[in-house]
Formats: structure tokens, sequence, C-alpha cells
């Protein structure tokens, strides 16, 4: 059984997605401001960026986990034509499984507490789980570099720059977050809603820029542009 997808229909989908869902999340939190918390909370609270369990962060998981699969269907390519790199498209895979579960779960928070209570942590490190992200960041930058390198030259710079873009989003938005909640800018509401936009805005946008130069990549690889569906 085959399924013919348009690439282009593919990438438009995805981008029109995390426009609405992100603009979606916007006027759901500009009506509650306008209206008062009373009578719009439960609502805006299934589409408010900055909060958990909602449609928005299973939004986001759902592109993380379509990433892993994607990454799992190539490593599965390469492992049957016996290619390069095997381990390190799976490793990408499991990475992006655990993405899709932090976002769900939010994992990384667990450690935000102990860590700067332990360190004394303010400013930019406020939000303690950077001083782990940033070491293993770099041990995944020297791990995959020859992988990098080896790529095409489009997927090369589409992977640099989606993951450049969800790295600032999560990592950098959190950076700044930190130093205004603990500067004199702590009470501007306004300013702390949008930093949380922008977060979660880059993060989907990162994403859906890999979905993208995966599926350009299975489209350019031989063999990989033909999905068959068995079941045995």
């Amino acid at each position: 059984m085959k399924l013919s997808v348009s690439v282009r229909t593919v990438i438009i989908w995805l981008f029109a997605s995390v426009l609405v869902a992100n603009a979606i999340g916007v006027v759901s939190r500009m009506v509650e401001n306008l209206l008062g918390y009373e009578g719009t909370s439960k609502i805006v609270r299934l589409f408010h960026v900055g909060q958990e369990g909602n449609i928005t962060t299973w939004f986001s998981s759902m592109l993380l986990s379509m990433s892993a699969v994607l990454l799992a269907l190539i490593a599965a390519g390469k492992r049957a034509r016996r290619e390069p790199y095997i381990k390190h498209w799976t490793g990408l895979a499991v990475i992006f499984i655990y993405l899709s579960l932090d976002e769900a779960a939010k994992i990384h928070e667990l450690t935000i507490d102990p860590l700067r209570e332990a360190l004394n942590l303010t400013g930019a490190l406020y939000y303690a789980w950077v001083i782990v992200a940033i070491p293993l960041l770099l041990l995944l930058a020297v791990l995959y570099l020859h992988f990098l390198l080896d790529l095409p030259g489009m997927t090369r710079l589409l992977f640099v720059a989606a993951g450049a873009i969800y790295v600032f989003g999560g990592m950098g938005m959190d950076m700044v977050g930190g130093i205004v909640l603990t500067s004199d800018l702590e009470r501007s509401l306004a300013l702390a809603d949008l930093l949380i936009i922008i977060e979660e805005f880059l993060e989907n946008v990162g994403v859906a820029l890999f979905i993208t130069a995966l599926v350009l990549y299975m489209k350019q690889e031989p063999d990989m542009n033909e999905l068959t569906l068995k079941l045995s």
C-alpha cells in the first residue's frame, strides 16, 4: 500500500498550523486581558502558550513526535542499506522522543528549584535547568559534528537554522526571562507574556523547519522518497 504525499502541501500545512496555533494562544490571552479573568480563564487555559497540559502543549509535543517518527524512518532506511551514521540518526530519534515527552510532562522543570536553591542562582541562570542543558548541547555538538558536515548542503543549513531557532527560543528566552524576573522589570506582566509567546513560537518554528529539512532530505534520498506499508 502506497500513500502519495505532496512535500509542498506538508510544508504549507505545517507552518500554517504553527501560525494558527500560536495566533489562537495570543488572541485568547488578549481577550482575557480585555474582558477580565473571570469567565474567560477556563477557555484561555486551553490555548494559552504559558499554560501546561493544554492544546498548545499537545501541539508542540506532536511536532516533536513527528520529528522522531521521520528520524526513525530515515534510520531504518540507512540500516537497510547499511549506510553510515545509523547510530546518529537513531540517536536523534531517541532525543526527539524525549523532547516530546518533556514538552508534555515538563521534566526539565523538576531541576529548576533544587539547583536554584543549592547554587543560589539568579539573573540569566534563574531557570536553573540551563546549566544542565548547556554542557549537554556542547557534547551533542561534538558528537554530531562529522555527521552534520557530511549532510547535503541544504539539509545541513536547515538543520543548523532549525537548531539555532529552537535553542534560542527555549534556552535563550528562559535566560532573558530570568533576567526580567530578577530585575526592576519584574512587575511587567505584558513583557512576561511577550517572552512566553516568543519562546513557544520560536520553538514551534524551529521544529517545523527541522521537519521540513527531514522531509526534503527523504525526498532526495534514493529508495526513501517512496515508503511502502507492508503488513504481515
